[in-house]
């Protein structure tokens, strides 16, 4: 995905993902890093876009409630770190 603000960079010594600036473009006072990339095929076993049990996307209360909540947080800690801390 094209991200005009760079995020995030990967760190080829290490194959470790960093973020180094906030939602909003702001640079973080030091990386943080997320680790390592996953495989494609763990990101086909994780995706909830294709299941193999039948249940649309709409229909999953507990996956649209975590979506709900991490978009919250995301937004949350977009705009102030501190709101979303011992969440």
């Amino acid at each position: 995905m094209f991200d005009a603000i760079r995020r995030f960079v990967f760190d080829k010594g290490t194959g470790e993902v960093h973020y180094v600036k906030d939602q909003i473009g702001v640079p973080l006072d030091k990386p943080v890093s997320v680790g390592k990339p996953l495989k494609e095929d763990d990101l086909r076993k994780r995706t909830s876009e294709y299941r193999v049990d039948g249940v649309a996307f709409r229909d999953d209360k507990e996956l649209i409630g975590f979506v709900q909540r991490l978009h919250m947080l995301r937004t949350e800690a977009g705009f102030n770190p501190n709101k979303v801390k011992g969440i």
